[in-house]
C-alpha cells in the first residue's frame, strides 16, 4: 500500500492525538489529501469537493437505465427486495482497520438487487465527491431500510463497487434538519405513504476511463453484516418514476 500500513496508522494517530488533547490544527494542516483509484494518485485540496467538480445528474428510468433526462411520464415499480443480499464479509465492517477490504467482483451478488445501468463511457470521467441519490418510494409497512452502491461495470462486465451509502426511514431527518439518531427523534413511516428520501453516499475519488459504465444498486438488506427483517414482506417498496419529482443519482464530477 502507498503509504505503507505502518505510515497509514501514524497517520491516523497524529490525526486524532491533536484534537483530542486540546490543540488547534494550524493553517497549513487544514488540508484534505485524497487517493484517486484508477489513477493510482494522492491529491490535496481545500476544499471538498475539490474544485471544478460539478454535479451530473442521472435519472432512474422503469427500463432500469440512468439516463441524461428525466422521465417523460409518470411510471411505478413494485420490487420484492431479497433479505439473502449481501456485501460478504470482507467489506469495510468486518475488516475495520485490522485487514484488507475485499468486496471483489460485485456481478453475483447483484442479482440479488435491483440496479440500473448508465451507458457506457465514450470518455474518462472522474468523480470526487459524495454522490447523492433521491427516490420516492412508499411502503407497506412503517420502517424501512435501504443500502445504495455507487458501481463501475468495466469492458468485461466486471462489476467493482465505489462507494456506498444507507438510509433508516425512522431515523429520517425532517426536511433541512439532518438525522439525530436519538430514540426519542425516531419517526415511524405511515404504511401506503409516498417518501422522498435522500441518501448521501459516502465520499470516494475514482477516475473512470472510456468504455466502462456507471450502475446503481439498491439492496433491502447486507445480510452478513446487519440484521434483517423477520418479514420478507418488510422488503417490499414501491418506487415512482415521476416527470415532477424524478428518482436521480448526482454525481459529484470534475468538468
Amino acid at each position: 500500500p502507498d503509504p505503507s500500513l505502518p505510515e497509514q496508522w501514524t497517520r491516523i494517530i497524529d490525526f486524532l492525538d491533536g484534537p483530542l488533547r486540546g490543540r488547534q490544527a494550524s493553517p497549513d494542516e487544514r488540508c484534505i489529501h485524497y487517493f484517486v483509484m484508477g489513477e493510482e494518485a494522492w491529491r490535496t485540496t481545500a476544499t471538498w469537493p475539490p474544485r471544478g467538480v460539478e454535479p451530473t445528474t442521472l435519472y432512474l428510468t422503469a427500463d432500469r437505465r440512468l439516463s441524461p433526462a428525466p422521465p417523460g411520464e409518470v411510471a411505478a415499480e413494485s420490487m420484492q427486495l431479497d433479505p439473502r443480499a449481501t456485501t460478504g464479509t470482507r467489506n469495510r465492517w468486518h475488516t475495520q482497520l485490522a485487514a484488507p477490504v475485499k468486496y471483489g467482483d460485485r456481478a453475483r451478488p447483484d442479482e440479488r438487487v435491483a440496479t440500473w445501468a448508465g451507458t457506457t463511457l465514450d470518455a474518462p470521467l472522474e468523480i470526487a465527491g459524495h454522490p447523492t441519490l433521491r427516490m420516492r418510494v412508499a411502503t407497506d409497512h412503517d420502517d424501512l431500510t435501504l443500502f445504495a452502491y455507487l458501481e463501475a461495470v468495466d469492458p468485461r462486465g466486471r462489476v467493482r463497487l465505489l462507494t456506498e451509502g444507507m438510509f433508516r426511514a425512522l431515523h429520517r431527518g425532517d426536511g433541512d434538519i439532518r438525522p439525530t439518531f436519538r430514540r426519542a427523534d425516531a419517526r415511524r413511516l405511515v404504511p401506503g405513504e409516498a417518501l422522498d428520501l435522500t441518501i448521501r453516499l459516502l465520499p470516494t475519488a475514482v477516475l473512470l476511463p472510456a468504455g466502462w459504465a456507471i450502475r446503481l444498486a439498491i439492496a433491502g438488506a447486507d445480510a452478513d453484516t446487519f440484521r434483517t427483517p423477520t418479514d420478507p414482506r418488510a422488503l417490499d417498496i414501491s418506487l415512482a418514476y415521476h416527470p415532477d419529482h424524478p428518482s436521480s443519482l448526482a454525481l459529484p464530477a470534475k468538468q
